[in-house]
């Protein structure tokens, strides 16, 4: 994605478009190898500076967190975010 491109997009529902876009094609392409560039820093949360995705968004972070861990980011976080708060209550 060209970044003066994505910087010209008026409105927050486009840059928000791109992210749903980036989502999709990760599921599509999941075990194929590809890249994604674009501007900014991904990830980001304010999306004027980058595309907002996230870590279970970036396929090859994702298949690795996924053989190391056994759990996707996103179940991770959850598993062990609740253990923390039960732990300090």
């Amino acid at each position: 994605m060209d970044p003066k491109a994505y910087g010209a997009l008026p409105s927050y529902e486009e840059k928000s478009a791109i992210c749903r876009v980036v989502s999709r094609l990760n599921r599509v392409l999941d075990g194929k190898r590809y890249g994604l560039f674009g501007p900014g820093r991904w990830g980001s949360n304010d999306i004027n500076l980058g595309v907002r995705v996230g870590y279970e968004d970036i396929n090859s972070f994702r298949r690795l967190f996924i053989k190391h861990t056994g759990l996707s980011p996103k179940h991770y976080r959850n598993k062990f975010s609740l253990s923390f708060r039960d732990s300090v209550n």
